[in-house]
Protein backbone atom coordinates (compact mmCIF):
# COMPACT_ATOMS: atom_id res chain seq x y z
CA UNK A 1 0.00 0.00 0.00
CA UNK A 2 1.59 3.55 -0.85
CA UNK A 3 1.15 6.94 0.26
CA UNK A 4 -1.70 8.30 -1.99
CA UNK A 5 -3.65 4.57 -1.91
CA UNK A 6 -7.31 5.15 -1.24
CA UNK A 7 -6.77 1.74 1.27
CA UNK A 8 -4.60 4.31 3.35
CA UNK A 9 -7.07 7.58 3.19
CA UNK A 10 -10.11 5.79 3.74
CA UNK A 11 -8.93 4.25 7.76
CA UNK A 12 -8.77 7.99 8.77
CA UNK A 13 -12.55 8.93 8.95
CA UNK A 14 -13.74 5.42 10.10
CA UNK A 15 -11.21 5.70 13.09
CA UNK A 16 -12.80 8.84 13.90
CA UNK A 17 -17.09 8.07 13.78
CA UNK A 18 -17.49 7.63 16.94
CA UNK A 19 -15.69 11.08 18.22
CA UNK A 20 -17.58 12.66 15.12
CA UNK A 21 -20.89 11.29 16.72
CA UNK A 22 -20.01 13.22 20.13
CA UNK A 23 -18.48 16.31 18.10
CA UNK A 24 -21.84 16.67 16.46
CA UNK A 25 -23.62 15.88 19.90
CA UNK A 26 -21.64 18.71 21.70
CA UNK A 27 -22.98 21.96 19.45
CA UNK A 28 -22.14 25.15 21.44
CA UNK A 29 -24.24 28.06 20.75
CA UNK A 30 -23.49 31.64 20.43
CA UNK A 31 -21.02 31.66 17.18
CA UNK A 32 -20.42 35.15 17.59
CA UNK A 33 -19.65 34.90 21.62
CA UNK A 34 -17.25 32.20 20.32
CA UNK A 35 -15.62 34.08 17.34
CA UNK A 36 -15.22 36.84 19.65
CA UNK A 37 -12.92 34.06 21.96
CA UNK A 38 -11.23 32.64 19.63
CA UNK A 39 -10.10 36.14 17.68
CA UNK A 40 -8.66 36.75 21.19
CA UNK A 41 -6.43 33.98 20.69
CA UNK A 42 -8.32 31.47 23.02
CA UNK A 43 -7.47 27.70 21.78
CA UNK A 44 -10.21 26.09 23.14
CA UNK A 45 -12.75 28.53 21.36
CA UNK A 46 -10.36 28.18 18.21
CA UNK A 47 -10.99 24.50 18.20
CA UNK A 48 -14.91 24.58 18.84
CA UNK A 49 -15.35 27.65 16.66
CA UNK A 50 -13.33 25.21 13.89
CA UNK A 51 -15.62 22.31 14.91
CA UNK A 52 -18.47 24.48 14.31
CA UNK A 53 -17.38 25.06 10.59
CA UNK A 54 -17.11 21.76 9.67
CA UNK A 55 -19.82 20.36 11.02
CA UNK A 56 -22.11 23.10 10.50
CA UNK A 57 -23.14 24.11 14.20
CA UNK A 58 -24.91 26.96 14.16
CA UNK A 59 -23.52 28.50 11.29
CA UNK A 60 -22.79 26.92 7.57
CA UNK A 61 -20.26 24.29 7.06
CA UNK A 62 -16.97 25.81 5.88
CA UNK A 63 -13.94 23.10 5.67
CA UNK A 64 -11.75 26.01 4.69
CA UNK A 65 -13.01 28.18 8.05
CA UNK A 66 -12.59 25.10 9.66
CA UNK A 67 -8.97 24.53 9.35
CA UNK A 68 -8.07 28.04 9.82
CA UNK A 69 -9.33 27.63 13.01
CA UNK A 70 -8.33 24.33 13.88
CA UNK A 71 -4.64 25.70 12.93
CA UNK A 72 -4.90 28.02 15.19
CA UNK A 73 -5.90 25.99 18.12
CA UNK A 74 -3.35 23.06 17.28
CA UNK A 75 -0.63 25.81 16.88
CA UNK A 76 -1.01 26.80 20.38
CA UNK A 77 -0.98 23.03 21.57
CA UNK A 78 -4.58 22.03 21.52
CA UNK A 79 -4.25 18.08 20.96
CA UNK A 80 -7.74 16.96 19.60
CA UNK A 81 -7.65 20.15 17.44
CA UNK A 82 -3.53 18.73 15.94
CA UNK A 83 -6.19 15.53 15.20
CA UNK A 84 -8.65 17.28 13.37
CA UNK A 85 -6.38 19.55 11.17
CA UNK A 86 -4.45 16.14 10.76
CA UNK A 87 -7.70 14.95 9.05
CA UNK A 88 -8.44 17.95 7.07
CA UNK A 89 -4.99 17.31 5.61
CA UNK A 90 -5.87 13.49 4.80
CA UNK A 91 -9.38 14.29 3.09
CA UNK A 92 -8.22 17.30 1.62
CA UNK A 93 -11.06 19.05 3.59
CA UNK A 94 -10.24 22.70 3.61
CA UNK A 95 -6.68 22.73 2.67
CA UNK A 96 -4.90 20.48 -0.26
CA UNK A 97 -4.55 16.72 0.34
CA UNK A 98 -0.98 16.62 2.16
CA UNK A 99 -0.10 13.20 3.90
CA UNK A 100 2.97 14.78 5.24
CA UNK A 101 1.28 18.02 7.17
CA UNK A 102 -1.41 15.46 8.35
CA UNK A 103 1.21 13.38 9.71
CA UNK A 104 3.25 16.26 11.69
CA UNK A 105 -0.64 17.09 12.75
CA UNK A 106 -0.40 13.21 14.27
CA UNK A 107 2.26 12.98 15.54
CA UNK A 108 1.63 16.10 17.78
CA UNK A 109 -1.37 15.20 18.87
CA UNK A 110 0.11 11.70 19.41
CA UNK A 111 2.44 12.58 21.56
CA UNK A 112 0.20 14.23 24.00
CA UNK A 113 -1.44 10.87 24.29
CA UNK A 114 -4.36 10.92 21.78
CA UNK A 115 -5.20 7.30 21.66
CA UNK A 116 -6.76 7.68 18.19
CA UNK A 117 -3.82 9.96 16.72
CA UNK A 118 -1.51 7.47 18.17
CA UNK A 119 -3.22 4.49 15.84
CA UNK A 120 -3.37 6.88 12.63
CA UNK A 121 0.22 8.03 13.23
CA UNK A 122 1.10 3.56 13.46
CA UNK A 123 -1.07 3.59 9.91
CA UNK A 124 1.29 6.21 8.50
CA UNK A 125 4.57 4.79 9.35
CA UNK A 126 3.62 1.31 8.57
CA UNK A 127 2.06 2.26 4.94
CA UNK A 128 4.81 4.99 3.99
CA UNK A 129 1.87 7.66 4.31
CA UNK A 130 3.57 11.16 4.77
CA UNK A 131 6.55 9.70 6.81
CA UNK A 132 9.31 6.89 5.91
CA UNK A 133 7.95 3.33 5.68
CA UNK A 134 9.22 2.46 9.66
CA UNK A 135 7.96 -0.57 11.03
CA UNK A 136 9.10 -0.12 14.13
CA UNK A 137 7.70 3.35 14.76
CA UNK A 138 4.63 1.71 13.73
CA UNK A 139 4.53 -0.85 16.51
CA UNK A 140 5.63 1.82 18.82
CA UNK A 141 2.51 4.19 18.31
CA UNK A 142 0.19 1.06 17.82
CA UNK A 143 1.78 0.48 21.77
CA UNK A 144 1.07 3.37 22.62
CA UNK A 145 -2.08 3.59 22.05
CA UNK A 146 -2.77 -0.39 23.32
CA UNK A 147 -1.04 0.49 26.59
CA UNK A 148 -2.64 3.91 27.88
CA UNK A 149 -4.55 1.91 30.46
CA UNK A 150 -6.40 3.37 32.79
CA UNK A 151 -4.26 6.63 33.20
CA UNK A 152 -5.87 9.63 31.90
CA UNK A 153 -3.76 10.76 28.96
CA UNK A 154 -0.95 13.63 29.95
CA UNK A 155 -1.45 16.54 28.29
CA UNK A 156 1.32 19.47 27.73
CA UNK A 157 1.25 22.21 30.82
CA UNK A 158 -1.59 24.82 30.05
CA UNK A 159 -2.89 22.51 27.66
CA UNK A 160 -6.75 23.08 27.11
CA UNK A 161 -8.64 20.31 25.80
CA UNK A 162 -12.26 19.08 24.84
CA UNK A 163 -12.80 15.97 27.37
CA UNK A 164 -15.56 15.11 25.48
CA UNK A 165 -13.49 13.99 22.49
CA UNK A 166 -10.92 12.17 24.23
CA UNK A 167 -11.36 8.38 23.78
CA UNK A 168 -12.32 6.87 27.21
CA UNK A 169 -9.87 6.46 29.51
CA UNK A 170 -11.43 3.62 31.61
CA UNK A 171 -9.79 0.42 30.30
CA UNK A 172 -13.39 -1.17 29.67
CA UNK A 173 -14.67 1.42 27.61
CA UNK A 174 -11.31 1.92 26.04
CA UNK A 175 -11.26 -1.83 24.72
CA UNK A 176 -15.31 -1.31 24.05
CA UNK A 177 -14.43 1.62 21.67
CA UNK A 178 -11.37 -0.50 20.10
CA UNK A 179 -13.37 -3.41 19.21
CA UNK A 180 -16.27 -1.56 17.86
CA UNK A 181 -13.50 0.12 15.34
CA UNK A 182 -11.89 -3.33 14.93
CA UNK A 183 -15.04 -5.12 14.03
CA UNK A 184 -15.66 -2.71 11.59
CA UNK A 185 -12.22 -3.52 10.05
CA UNK A 186 -10.42 -0.30 11.11
CA UNK A 187 -6.66 -2.24 10.95
CA UNK A 188 -4.94 0.06 13.58
CA UNK A 189 -7.49 -0.88 16.08
CA UNK A 190 -7.55 -4.79 15.00
CA UNK A 191 -3.30 -4.55 15.60
CA UNK A 192 -4.12 -2.77 19.17
CA UNK A 193 -6.29 -5.17 20.27
CA UNK A 194 -3.69 -7.89 18.87
CA UNK A 195 -1.09 -6.11 20.88
CA UNK A 196 -3.23 -5.79 24.01
CA UNK A 197 -4.54 -9.43 24.39
CA UNK A 198 -0.99 -10.05 23.77
CA UNK A 199 0.58 -8.26 26.48
CA UNK A 200 -2.34 -8.75 29.03
CA UNK A 201 -3.37 -5.00 28.76
CA UNK A 202 -6.53 -3.85 29.76
CA UNK A 203 -7.98 -7.00 28.70
CA UNK A 204 -6.82 -11.00 30.16
CA UNK A 205 -4.17 -11.78 28.20
CA UNK A 206 -4.96 -14.02 25.40
CA UNK A 207 -2.60 -15.34 22.85
CA UNK A 208 -5.24 -17.36 21.10
CA UNK A 209 -7.45 -13.98 20.67
CA UNK A 210 -4.40 -11.76 19.80
CA UNK A 211 -3.26 -13.77 16.70
CA UNK A 212 -7.13 -13.86 15.82
CA UNK A 213 -7.11 -9.78 15.49
CA UNK A 214 -3.32 -10.32 14.02
CA UNK A 215 -5.03 -12.38 11.83
CA UNK A 216 -7.66 -10.10 10.53
CA UNK A 217 -4.86 -6.99 10.38
CA UNK A 218 -2.66 -8.85 7.99
CA UNK A 219 -5.10 -10.13 5.96
CA UNK A 220 -5.70 -6.73 5.32
CA UNK A 221 -2.00 -6.17 4.48
CA UNK A 222 -0.44 -5.06 7.77
CA UNK A 223 3.36 -6.01 7.48
CA UNK A 224 3.24 -5.78 11.04
CA UNK A 225 0.73 -8.39 11.87
CA UNK A 226 1.61 -10.55 9.25
CA UNK A 227 4.93 -10.65 10.89
CA UNK A 228 3.63 -11.38 14.51
CA UNK A 229 1.63 -14.35 12.67
CA UNK A 230 4.72 -15.71 11.27
CA UNK A 231 6.70 -15.25 14.70
CA UNK A 232 3.13 -16.82 16.51
CA UNK A 233 3.54 -19.54 14.01
CA UNK A 234 7.41 -20.23 14.63
CA UNK A 235 6.74 -20.52 18.18
CA UNK A 236 3.29 -22.21 18.54
CA UNK A 237 1.98 -19.20 20.48
CA UNK A 238 -1.83 -18.98 20.32
CA UNK A 239 -1.55 -20.91 16.84
CA UNK A 240 -0.49 -24.41 16.37
CA UNK A 241 3.46 -24.58 15.42
CA UNK A 242 3.52 -24.66 11.93
CA UNK A 243 7.00 -23.78 10.09
CA UNK A 244 5.03 -23.80 6.52
CA UNK A 245 2.82 -20.99 7.87
CA UNK A 246 5.40 -18.96 9.75
CA UNK A 247 7.20 -18.53 6.49
CA UNK A 248 4.41 -18.10 4.46
CA UNK A 249 3.00 -14.70 6.92
CA UNK A 250 6.42 -13.51 7.39
CA UNK A 251 6.89 -13.79 3.18
CA UNK A 252 4.59 -11.43 3.08
CA UNK A 253 6.08 -8.55 5.53
CA UNK A 254 8.86 -9.43 4.04
CA UNK A 255 7.98 -8.56 0.84
CA UNK A 256 6.50 -4.99 2.06
CA UNK A 257 9.93 -4.57 3.19
CA UNK A 258 9.91 -5.30 6.81
CA UNK A 259 13.16 -5.89 8.07
CA UNK A 260 12.64 -8.48 11.03
CA UNK A 261 10.48 -10.65 8.24
CA UNK A 262 13.35 -10.63 5.79
CA UNK A 263 15.60 -11.84 8.60
CA UNK A 264 13.45 -14.80 10.11
CA UNK A 265 12.20 -15.68 5.96
CA UNK A 266 15.95 -16.16 5.46
CA UNK A 267 16.70 -17.82 8.65
CA UNK A 268 13.42 -20.44 7.21
CA UNK A 269 15.61 -20.75 3.69
CA UNK A 270 18.84 -21.15 5.96
CA UNK A 271 17.29 -23.95 8.01
CA UNK A 272 15.02 -25.71 5.85
CA UNK A 273 12.31 -24.54 8.14
CA UNK A 274 8.77 -24.48 6.29
CA UNK A 275 10.74 -24.38 3.18
CA UNK A 276 13.07 -25.93 1.06
CA UNK A 277 16.91 -25.31 1.99
CA UNK A 278 18.51 -22.60 -0.03
CA UNK A 279 21.31 -20.98 1.26
CA UNK A 280 21.15 -18.25 -2.06
CA UNK A 281 17.43 -17.29 -1.18
CA UNK A 282 18.55 -16.79 2.45
CA UNK A 283 21.23 -14.79 1.59
CA UNK A 284 19.25 -12.59 -0.39
CA UNK A 285 16.74 -12.14 2.36
CA UNK A 286 19.67 -11.77 4.71
CA UNK A 287 21.00 -8.90 2.81
CA UNK A 288 18.01 -7.16 2.33
CA UNK A 289 17.20 -6.76 5.96
CA UNK A 290 20.73 -6.22 6.45
CA UNK A 291 20.95 -3.63 4.44
CA UNK A 292 18.07 -1.89 6.93
CA UNK A 293 20.23 -1.75 9.77
CA UNK A 294 19.04 -5.38 11.17
CA UNK A 295 22.00 -6.61 13.15
CA UNK A 296 21.54 -10.22 13.32
CA UNK A 297 20.88 -10.28 9.41
CA UNK A 298 24.31 -8.08 9.17
CA UNK A 299 25.68 -11.13 11.54
CA UNK A 300 24.23 -14.42 9.66
CA UNK A 301 25.03 -12.62 6.37
CA UNK A 302 28.51 -12.49 7.35
CA UNK A 303 28.51 -15.93 8.13
CA UNK A 304 27.65 -16.71 4.73
CA UNK A 305 30.21 -15.36 3.14
CA UNK A 306 32.71 -16.22 5.86
CA UNK A 307 31.41 -20.00 4.89
CA UNK A 308 30.73 -19.28 1.24
CA UNK A 309 27.25 -20.56 1.70
CA UNK A 310 25.03 -19.31 -0.92
CA UNK A 311 27.61 -16.43 -1.86
CA UNK A 312 31.51 -17.39 -2.69
CA UNK A 313 33.77 -17.19 0.00
CA UNK A 314 35.00 -13.86 0.84
CA UNK A 315 36.74 -13.13 4.21
CA UNK A 316 37.40 -9.38 3.77
CA UNK A 317 32.85 -9.19 3.19
CA UNK A 318 32.42 -11.64 6.30
CA UNK A 319 33.94 -9.18 7.94
CA UNK A 320 32.68 -6.03 6.64
CA UNK A 321 28.79 -7.71 7.96
CA UNK A 322 30.54 -8.65 10.77
CA UNK A 323 31.71 -4.60 11.72
CA UNK A 324 27.95 -3.53 11.20
CA UNK A 325 26.35 -5.51 13.33
CA UNK A 326 29.35 -5.45 15.77
CA UNK A 327 28.79 -1.78 15.65
CA UNK A 328 25.05 -2.08 17.15
CA UNK A 329 26.17 -4.45 19.94
CA UNK A 330 25.27 -8.04 18.22
CA UNK A 331 27.84 -10.17 20.35
CA UNK A 332 28.24 -13.03 18.07
CA UNK A 333 29.60 -10.86 15.64
CA UNK A 334 31.90 -9.32 17.86
CA UNK A 335 33.34 -11.84 19.06
CA UNK A 336 33.65 -13.49 14.98
CA UNK A 337 35.24 -10.05 14.33
CA UNK A 338 37.71 -10.55 17.13
CA UNK A 339 38.24 -14.02 15.64
CA UNK A 340 38.96 -12.31 12.18
CA UNK A 341 41.68 -9.74 13.78
CA UNK A 342 43.33 -12.73 16.08
CA UNK A 343 43.65 -14.74 12.77
CA UNK A 344 44.27 -12.39 10.09
CA UNK A 345 41.12 -13.00 8.29
CA UNK A 346 39.18 -10.92 5.93
CA UNK A 347 42.05 -7.77 7.88
CA UNK A 348 45.22 -7.54 9.09
CA UNK A 349 45.88 -9.49 12.38
CA UNK A 350 45.87 -7.13 15.03
CA UNK A 351 45.80 -8.83 18.92
CA UNK A 352 44.95 -5.60 20.15
CA UNK A 353 41.47 -4.47 18.02
CA UNK A 354 40.95 -8.85 18.22
CA UNK A 355 41.13 -8.32 22.25
CA UNK A 356 39.11 -5.13 22.10
CA UNK A 357 36.24 -7.03 20.01
CA UNK A 358 36.70 -10.10 22.08
CA UNK A 359 36.06 -7.86 25.40
CA UNK A 360 33.19 -6.40 23.70
CA UNK A 361 31.25 -9.86 23.06
CA UNK A 362 32.42 -11.42 26.28
CA UNK A 363 30.44 -8.12 28.80
CA UNK A 364 26.99 -9.10 26.57
CA UNK A 365 27.51 -12.64 26.65
CA UNK A 366 26.28 -15.66 29.01
CA UNK A 367 26.75 -19.36 30.07
CA UNK A 368 28.63 -21.87 27.76
CA UNK A 369 28.68 -18.32 25.49
CA UNK A 370 30.41 -16.48 27.93
CA UNK A 371 33.19 -19.23 28.97
CA UNK A 372 34.19 -20.16 25.39
CA UNK A 373 34.26 -16.20 24.43
CA UNK A 374 36.32 -15.12 27.60
CA UNK A 375 38.73 -17.94 27.05
CA UNK A 376 39.30 -16.84 23.58
CA UNK A 377 40.02 -13.59 25.03
CA UNK A 378 42.03 -14.31 27.63
CA UNK A 379 44.37 -16.70 25.16
CA UNK A 380 44.51 -13.33 22.92
CA UNK A 381 45.85 -11.06 26.52
CA UNK A 382 48.66 -13.41 26.16
CA UNK A 383 49.65 -12.01 23.04
CA UNK A 384 49.69 -8.64 24.37
CA UNK A 385 52.42 -6.46 25.58
CA UNK A 386 51.58 -5.30 29.30
CA UNK A 387 50.70 -1.51 27.46
CA UNK A 388 48.99 -2.66 24.22
CA UNK A 389 46.74 -5.00 26.98
CA UNK A 390 45.99 -1.67 29.04
CA UNK A 391 45.34 0.39 25.55
CA UNK A 392 43.06 -2.20 24.11
CA UNK A 393 41.49 -2.50 27.77
CA UNK A 394 41.01 1.62 27.88
CA UNK A 395 39.34 1.55 24.17
CA UNK A 396 36.85 -0.83 25.75
CA UNK A 397 35.66 0.78 28.56
CA UNK A 398 35.61 4.32 25.54
CA UNK A 399 33.30 1.95 23.80
CA UNK A 400 31.07 0.74 26.36
CA UNK A 401 30.88 4.22 27.82
CA UNK A 402 29.86 5.43 24.72
CA UNK A 403 27.54 2.88 23.73
CA UNK A 404 25.77 2.22 27.22
CA UNK A 405 22.31 1.67 27.38
CA UNK A 406 21.76 1.28 23.26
Amino acid sequence: MNRTSPGYLRFIPLIFVSLTALACAAASGDIKALTGKATGGDPEAQYKLGRAYSFGEGTRPDYAEAAKWYRRAAEQGHAVAQLNLGMAYTEGRGVPKDPTEAAMWYREAAEQGIRGAQIVLGIACEVGAGVPQDFVEAMKWYRAAAQQGSARPRYKHGMVYDKELVVPQDDAEAMTWFRGAAKQGIRGAQIVLGIAYEAGSGVPQDDAEAMKWFREAAQQGSAISQHQLGMAYDKGQGVPRDPAEAAKWNRMAAEQGHAEAQYDLGVSYYSGRGVPLNYAEAVKWYRMAAEKGNAAAQFNLGVAYHNGQGVPQDSAEAVKWYRMAAEQGNAAAQYDLGVAYHNGQGVPRDYSLSYFWLSLSVSRSTGGNFIKRAQTRDATAKKLTRAQLKNAQQMTREWEAKHRGK
